[in-house]
């Protein structure tokens, strides 16, 4: 077999392990196709894939020693940017809060996609929350207030920005201003106006929802079945000029889909939302579900 093709289709296995939430199994095996074909495409798209595999399996200090080398400036800027934000949220799960800080700070002072530079932000406002330093985490949240916010994973939407800011005002003693702004919340039959109502003790759901609970599986079904509406039968010929987004919806890969309907514009959010939880972009999902 042809080498390309060869560690194109060992790719392949590996992602199919990911995608199979087998994330110990993907890391092993990515870290077999990088050492195969370390000059490659694949070898090198391998060897970052190890790091994030190794990041979902929770094994977080080994997914920071594999994340690191992609942070060099000499990286493609897309792999260097998605590297940090995963090392970012890898040293909040090590509760290295400091050094998610100071490698958050550094990256900022550089040039950034708008999208990564929010995330960052809002990154550095939760770890500011997490150390109970809500003054500072206050002034970043407004701060990504007063800007477009760019849609992309690991981001924040304006209603948890709003969410955030209260939680921060009640911690430095504005807790009539607080409960205003969760009052507000309270009006909307969202994940944070559920939360906010909880806060202010309007009928808010003690229970976990539905959805974050056993029941997650049947959502999936759900999902599922939606997508499979919009599919072509298997008896019909591929269409003369496919669309990606439904191709690799019909073959069953889901967060290639979900990846893909990203770069388009206005794309559907209901689809776009049964895309991102079929491919196990959980914060993507919320995200494009909450517009619905």
């Amino acid at each position: 077999m042809d080498s390309a093709l060869a560690a194109e289709a060992a790719y392949r296995k590996a992602r199919i392990q990911f995608l199979a939430e087998d994330y110990s199994a993907a890391a092993q095996r990515y870290g077999e196709v990088a050492a195969q074909f370390p000059s490659s495409q694949w070898g090198k798209e391998a060897e970052y894939q190890r790091g994030v595999a190794l990041w979902r399996a929770r094994r977080y200090d080994e997914a920071a020693a594999a994340l690191e080398p992609f942070t060099a400036l000499q990286q493609p800027r897309d792999t260097r940017e998605n590297a940090i934000e995963d090392l970012t949220d890898i040293y909040r799960a090590l509760g290295q809060r400091t050094k998610a800080v100071t490698l958050i700070d550094k990256t900022l002072a550089g040039r950034l996609t708008t999208g990564t530079r929010q995330a960052l932000i809002f990154t550095k406002a939760k770890i500011r929350i997490d150390e109970d330093k809500c003054t500072s985490a206050l002034a970043l949240i407004r701060q990504l207030q007063r800007v477009r916010l760019q849609s992309v994973p690991g981001g924040t939407t304006r209603e948890e920005l709003e969410y955030l800011e209260a939680l921060c005002l009640d911690r430095t003693g504005k807790t009539k201003e607080a409960k205003a702004l969760w009052s507000k919340l309270a009006q909307n039959p969202t994940y944070y106006g559920q939360r906010a109502a909880q806060r202010v003790g309007e009928g808010g759901n003690s229970q976990p929802p539905k959805a974050c609970s056993a029941a997650g599986e049947d959502l999936k079904t759900r999902a599922r079945n939606r997508v499979a509406q919009r599919r072509r039968s298997l008896d019909d010929p591929p269409p003369s000029a496919a669309d990606p987004v439904a191709e690799l919806a019909f073959m069953g890969l889901w967060e290639e889909a979900s990846l893909w309907l990203d770069g388009t514009r206005r794309p559907d959010p209901a689809l776009a939302a049964d895309l991102a939880l079929l491919g196990g972009r959980y914060d993507r999902a919320i995200a494009q579900g909450s517009r619905l």
